[in-house]
């Protein structure tokens, strides 16, 4: 059990070196508008217009990182396309050589 916990937060560090400050930006922004809200609800929270407005700022950069993380996976899964296309071409070609050969072998 001892060495299952010690795996599970090696991942845990990964998954977290792996993060762009970016990535915690986008959820400090989702913490703020959460805290916010809740404060909000129980009606702890009369603020002045600028602070109002501050979670729907969070809220715009949450939607436009969202927005560039899925143009970078449409940019990989195009790449992944690219090189299926070129892997399928060497595999024709790859065939064709070895008809090429089986036939030289069957005839001799």
């Amino acid at each position: 059990m001892k060495i299952f916990k010690y795996v599970t937060n090696q991942r845990s560090l990964r998954m977290i070196k792996n993060k762009s400050i970016f990535d915690i930006l986008t959820w400090i922004a989702l913490a703020w508008i959460l805290i916010w809200l809740a404060l909000k609800v129980m009606g702890i929270l009369k603020t002045p217009l600028l602070l109002e407005w501050s979670p729907a700022f969070a809220a715009v950069y949450i939607v436009g990182r969202a927005m560039q993380k899925l143009v970078t996976v449409e940019n990989i899964a195009k790449q992944i396309g690219k090189d299926v296309r070129r892997l399928d071409k060497d595999f024709r070609s790859l065939e064709f050589e070895h008809n090429l050969i089986t036939k030289k072998v069957l005839k001799t």
